[in-house]
């Protein structure tokens, strides 16, 4: 079995001590509760939006019968 020299484990509890410090200091970093509910939310209703005003667009320029395509509104 070898041995560890002082310094060895100097390091090793320093790389320890660093890991543990990085741990602690990474709840900081979270993002809030409603910041990940709008980050996860706004996109799909975003899309909807957009694909309902397309949908009224074409239903405005094409004017299609209304019995076959009605627009939204």
């Amino acid at each position: 079995m070898a041995t560890r020299s002082r310094s060895g484990r100097d390091d090793d509890l320093r790389t320890l001590e660093a890991g543990l410090d990085r741990l602690q200091t990474s709840a900081e970093r979270r993002t809030p509760w409603w910041r990940r509910a709008i980050d996860g939310v706004l996109p799909p209703v975003l899309l909807l939006v957009v694909l309902v005003a397309a949908w009224q667009a074409y239903a405005v320029i094409a004017q299609p019968r209304p019995d076959l395509a009605p627009g939204p509104l």
